[in-house]
C-alpha cells in the first residue's frame, strides 16, 4: 500500500489539487503487482500532515504474512479495498480516525512546512518517503534522516543558475530578492545569491510570511534599491501579492518568478498583474513546444497526452507533473525489488525499496531524467529546467 498526503484544502490546496489530478491517474499496479492507494488530505496543517504520516506508518507490520516470501494478500499493501469515496481502482480516501494499514512508502506534502514535519518519522519508521514540495533541505545534506526522503521537483540551485543566465543574458545586472521567509525562501535565497555570484549584483532582499495581507513596505524597499529585475520566490497565490503592490507602487522592471507559481490560480488571481512574469520550471509543462531532441520531451508528451486527456489542453503544471513522476519512480523500484524476491508488506521490503529508488539511474519522468545515487536522492540535471513566460494570461515557452 502507499499513502499518498495532499493538501486538499486550506492554503496550499491550491497545489495539492494539482498533484491530486495526477494522483489519480496512476495506473493500478506497482511493479506489476495489484497497488492500493490511500489519499488523506492536511488541510495545509503540518499537524495533521503530521498525523496522516503516523497513520500511514505506524500501525506496525504484518505478524501473519499470507506466505512464507511476506507477502500479503492482494499485492502491494494488502488487498484492495472499495473505495468510500472513488478516485481511481484501488484509491481510497480516508481520514485518521480510522485505522489504515501500514504502508510500503509515503508519496505527497506539497509545502516544505508540511514535508519537514515528517521526515524524522520516515526515517523512525524506515519508510521511503517521496515529497513533493521544492526545498533541497529536505534531501540535504544527507544524513541518516534524509536517507528515506526522496524529492521530485528540481533543486533551487538548478531553477536559479536558469534565472540568472536569463537575467544576464537580458542586461539585468542589478536585482533583488522577495521570497518567504520560511525554508523555501531561505533555500532559494541562498541558491539565487550563489548563481547571482559574479555575475549579478544583488542591491536588496526582503521577507514576507505565507499568506500575507500587506507587502507595502517590503516594495518600498525593493523600488528604492533601482533594481533591473525582482525574483519573487514563493509559491501559488502567495506570490501574487509582492508582484501586485510592486506594480501599485510603480515598479516598472521585470519580474521573475520560481518554479513555484506554475499553477492555474497564479493566472486566475493575478491577471494583469503578472502579465510579462519570466519564471523557471519543469520542461513537462510546455511538451508539445519542446525542441525534438530535448531529453525530456518523450516522458512530458506522454504525460501531457494523458494528463490533458483528463483534464483539457494546457493543464499540465509543475506540480501534478511531479506527482504522477512519484509513480513511474515507484513503479521502476518496486519492481526491482520484486525482481530480488522479496514481497511488499514488511520491514526488509521497505529497505530494499529504499535502496532501489537510491539506486535510479536514466529514468525518465515527466520533467527529466531521473539518476539518483546515495548522496543525491533528487537526481534531476540541467536539462530539467527551462524559461517560461506569462502572456496573455498563458504559461508559454519559449519566453520570446
Amino acid at each position: 500500500m502507499v499513502g499518498v498526503d495532499l493538501s486538499l484544502t486550506g492554503r496550499a490546496s491550491v497545489l495539492g489539487l494539482q498533484s491530486r489530478n495526477a494522483v489519480r491517474l496512476w495506473p493500478t499496479t506497482l511493479g506489476g503487482l495489484p497497488a492500493r492507494y490511500v489519499v488523506l488530505d492536511d488541510g495545509s496543517d503540518p499537524a495533521r500532515a503530521l498525523a496522516n504520516m503516523r497513520a500511514f506508518t505506524d500501525a506496525g507490520d504484518p505478524a501473519d504474512p499470507a506466505d512464507a516470501s511476506g507477502a500479503p494478500r492482494g499485492g502491494v499493501g494488502g488487498t484492495k479495498a472499495t473505495a468510500e469515496q472513488p478516485l481511481a481502482a484501488g484509491m481510497t480516501s480516508g481520514d485518521t480516525s480510522t485505522s489504515l494499514p501500514r504502508t510500503d512508502a509515503v508519496v505527497g506534502f506539497v509545502t516544505t512546512p508540511l514535508a519537514q514535519q515528517v521526515l524524522p518519522d520516515a526515517a523512525r519508521t524506515r519508510t521511503p518517503l517521496i515529497v513533493l514540495a521544492g526545498a533541497p533541505s529536505l534531501v540535504a545534506p544527507m544524513d541518516a534522516t534524509r536517507a528515506w526522503v526522496f524529492k521530485m521537483a528540481q533543486n533551487d540551485d538548478a531553477m536559479a543558475r536558469a534565472l540568472v543566465d536569463d537575467m544576464a543574458r537580458r542586461g539585468y545586472h542589478d536585482v533583488a530578492f522577495l521570497g518567504f521567509d520560511d525554508a523555501y525562501g531561505d533555500g532559494w535565497r541562498q541558491a539565487f545569491g550563489q548563481a547571482a555570484a559574479g555575475k549579478l549584483r544583488i542591491v536588496a532582499q526582503e521577507r514576507y510570511p505565507r499568506g500575507a495581507q500587506s507587502l507595502v513596505s517590503q516594495a518600498q524597499r525593493v523600488i528604492a534599491a533601482h533594481p533591473a529585475a525582482v525574483l519573487v520566490a514563493a509559491t501559488g497565490a502567495d506570490a501574487v501579492l509582492p508582484q501586485r503592490t510592486l506594480r501599485e507602487r510603480g515598479y516598472g522592471g521585470q519580474v521573475y518568478q520560481t518554479h513555484g507559481i506554475a499553477t492555474p490560480d497564479f493566472l486566475k488571481d493575478g491577471e494583469d498583474d503578472v502579465e510579462g512574469t519570466l519564471f523557471a520550471a519543469g520542461p513537462a509543462m510546455f511538451a508539445r513546444a519542446l525542441p525534438p531532441g530535448h531529453p525530456a520531451r518523450p516522458a512530458a508528451l506522454a504525460f501531457a497526452d494523458l494528463y490533458e486527456g483528463r483534464y483539457g489542453r494546457d493543464t499540465v503544471t509543475q506540480f501534478s507533473a511531479d506527482a504522477y513522476g512519484a509513480w513511474i519512480l515507484l513503479d521502476r523500484a518496486v519492481a526491482d525489488v520484486l525482481r530480488a524476491g522479496l514481497r511488499p508488506g514488511n520491514e526488509a521490503f521497505r529497505v530494499a525499496l529504499r535502496k532501489a529508488l537510491e539506486d535510479t539511474r536514466g529514468l525518465a519522468v515527466p520533467n527529466g531524467i531521473l539518476n539518483l545515487s546515495p548522496i543525491d536522492h533528487q537526481g534531476l540535471g540541467t536539462d530539467a529546467a527551462v524559461m517560461g513566460a506569462v502572456r496573455g494570461g498563458r504559461y508559454v515557452y519559449p519566453p520570446d
